[in-house]
């Protein structure tokens, strides 16, 4: 039989998101075997083994034998060996004489490839749960190592000298929070960097694909954030754990979990006044106005802070309901808010999500009552300047109509007389808007020439009639003419 020097392998078990914890060991103890060699598919894949340390207290009920597979979980080779005094030390346990408390290493580990594996024997109490995560019980736990080659063969493996101790973490990106649909970068890193391994990442409890190689000491994994079936929104855990290519050389480690990752709804936001009906963003409200605010985007029972721009009095919070929404906020426009716009701010205290409700406030419908009462001065005016304009325009020109008619007529002595001093009349209507003022000399004027037409004219006539008597005889003469 070949003596196995123990593996002393650590793995981290925190909750903290950024600094790692001291890490729990496995037990100090050497197990032996008594065959150090086999093919995977035997069953048993070996008959006795014997460890040098006793069970710790409380723990020595029965035993329970595993292989820690590439993916950090645990496949059982023996479970719930019993019957022996295991708080002695040494103590030697059989392998089960009948299934299914045995089965072979292939059995426990399908198609494994060739490669060194940890295997462990736990120490359990009558309660305890069966191990199934490599940092499961790990404190109850004494380890040896076995190679696979060929991918058929198992045979012990010794070990030298004791395997580098390494320390795993964790962060994320978006680092408190990502919407259902989007994106977040799960990255751990490994110290010392040289270790040779992958980490299995995991996503609320659950293996997140396969183990990804550790390339300078750093993996990462993208992952989409995904809704809880039957409830969006959900907290998860987040873990990683580095496991070593060679558990002889590296010993693996877990990563402080992330708790209380937040997979949130897309941001909106739906208001409402006092009679239920939809008040939509950018609406006027009037001061003393009501409306109600439901928020979606928040962490389950994320607390959020509101806050009011241009307003320095403070406003009540709310609480987020388990989906991630601010249901029914109440909130009543200030009194003393100044007119024009203003944004109610909602944001969240754990993952700082932000919603803005936007608005004007300002007495409803004083917008449309000045519009049009714009609209009819402008009316009003444009109205009276276009009557006035043609009543004086019709005005001015029966005036100087009426003037230039008496003059050519050359009798109305009235309308020459009209037309000589109305200034205004004359002056607007005959040259269309001038405003040069003729004076009274110029209306002097009109009336002598005026005069000395009719002068002529009765000059004219007088002539005729001595013309014509002079002809007839009758000029110079008195009495009765020869041929009367």
């Amino acid at each position: 039989m070949v003596i196995l020097a123990v593996m002393a392998l650590f793995l981290t078990a925190g909750v903290a998101v950024i600094t790692a914890q001291p890490a729990n060991a496995a037990l100090a103890g050497t197990v032996t075997l008594k065959e150090t060699s086999g093919n995977i598919t035997a069953n048993p894949m070996f008959t006795e083994a014997t460890v040098d340390q006793a069970c710790p207290e409380g723990h020595r009920d029965k035993l329970y034998v595993s292989v820690l597979k590439p993916d950090g979980k645990l496949g059982f080779i023996f479970k719930s060996i019993s019957g022996g005094d295991y708080g002695q030390a040494p103590f030697t346990f059989q392998a089960p004489t009948l299934p299914p408390n045995r089965r072979a290493f292939s059995s426990a580990l399908p198609n494994p490839e060739n490669g060194v594996y940890e295997m462990r024997v736990t120490c359990q109490s009558a309660t305890d749960l069966t191990p199934t995560d490599a940092d499961d019980l790990l404190d109850q736990t004494f380890t040896f190592a076995v190679e696979i080659a060929n991918n058929s063969t198992w045979q012990v493996k010794e070990v030298v000298v004791p395997a580098v101790e390494t320390s795993s973490n964790l962060s994320v990106e978006p680092a408190k929070q990502s919407r259902i649909g989007q994106k977040y970068t799960l990255t751990a890193t490994v110290q010392p960097a040289d270790a040779v391994g992958s980490f299995q990442f995991k996503v609320g409890g659950n293996n997140s694909g396969t183990p990804v190689p550790v390339v300078g000491g750093v993996a990462s994994l993208e992952v989409t954030a995904a809704p809880l079936p039957g409830n969006g929104v959900r907290s998860l855990e987040l873990d990683a754990l580095f496991i070593p290519d060679d558990p002889l050389k590296f010993t693996g480690s877990s990563a402080p979990q992330i708790a209380d990752y937040a997979v949130v709804d897309p941001a909106s936001l739906v208001a409402r006044d006092e009679n239920g009906d939809s008040v939509e963003p950018n609406a006027t409200l009037a001061p003393r106005q009501k409306v109600k605010l439901s928020v979606k985007g928040f962490g389950p029972e994320e607390e959020v802070a509101v806050a009011l721009s241009g307003s320095e009095a403070a406003l009540d919070g709310g609480k987020a309901d388990k989906q991630g929404t601010l249901n029914d906020y109440e909130f009543t426009v200030p009194e003393d808010a100044a007119d024009g716009n203003a944004t109610l701010s909602f944001t969240g205290a754990t993952g700082g999500t932000k919603v803005d409700f936007a608005f004007t406030v300002g007495e409803a419908g004083g917008e449309t009552e000045g519009a049009t009462e714009g609209t009819e001065g402008t009316t009003e005016g444009e109205t009276e300047g276009a009557t006035e304009g043609e009543t004086e325009g019709a005005t001015e020109g029966a005036t100087e109509g009426a003037t230039e008619g008496a003059v050519a007529g050359g009798t109305d002595a009235g309308g020459v007389d009209v037309g000589g001093t109305d200034t205004g009349g004359a002056a607007d209507g005959g040259t269309g808007g001038r405003e040069e003022n003729p004076g009274p000399l110029a209306s002097t004027g009109s009336v002598g020439l005026s005069l000395g037409i009719l002068a002529a004219l009765l000059l004219a006539v007088g002539g005729f009639v001595v013309y014509h008597a002079h002809r007839s005889g009758r000029l110079l003469s008195f009495g009765p003419t020869p041929r009367d």
